[in-house]
């Protein structure tokens, strides 16, 4: 998907949804919920919910289809733990996926 990605930005072909401003969701949606996975989880003192013990770094991603995809992956999975970096690019990838 990434070669995918960088080719079509290397022959100028752009698509609205390429923009995580553009999304309304995640690309799974309620698909996502339905089919949840097991990740184990663990409770951390002072949080409501039970937390998975597999974090998802999101530093990496190369852009917001590529974050969506493994974002949707991860929480498919059972996952519920991100770990966004300092930069806002990807906290803002992250806010629209999530729905906000």
């Amino acid at each position: 998907m990434i070669w995918l990605d960088a080719w079509r930005k290397k022959v100028g072909v752009f698509y609205s949804a390429d923009n995580a401003e553009n999304r309304k969701f995640s690309l799974l949606g309620n698909l996502a919920l339905k089919q949840r996975g097991t990740i184990p989880s663990g409770k951390i003192k002072g949080l409501d919910k039970q937390v998975s013990r597999v974090v998802f770094g999101c530093d990496n991603q190369s852009g917001s289809d590529h974050a969506f995809a493994m974002f949707d992956h991860y929480f498919s999975l059972g996952g519920n733990t991100f770990d966004t970096p300092i930069y806002i690019t990807m906290a803002r990838v992250m806010f629209t996926w999530e729905g906000g």
